[in-house]
């Protein structure tokens, strides 16, 4: 097969590609992860957000998640509201 490569200007990330040749984690976990790793730093993500874009449902975000929090390949971190936003 062959590879065609074309010169990029724009709309383009470059990733480290480690994890793609992890052999431990799906093809789904990665490609989950090429996408999140496609945001800016400072994003913040939804799952409702990620479904909507695609064509898996909420089931299979959340088994390709629970992928990469078990290979260390993220974190979830949990806020609460403060009593202030509370009412």
């Amino acid at each position: 097969m062959a590879i065609y490569r074309i010169h990029k200007e724009d709309n383009f990330v470059i990733i480290d590609k480690a994890f793609l040749l992890n052999e431990e984690i799906s093809l789904k976990a990665k490609g989950l992860l090429a996408l999140l790793l496609s945001y800016p730093d400072n994003w913040q993500f939804y799952k409702a957000e990620i479904v909507q874009h695609t064509t898996d449902k909420e089931n299979s975000l959340n088994s390709g998640l629970k992928e990469l929090i078990e290979n260390g390949y993220i974190c979830l971190l949990y806020t609460s509201p403060s009593p202030r936003d509370r009412g």
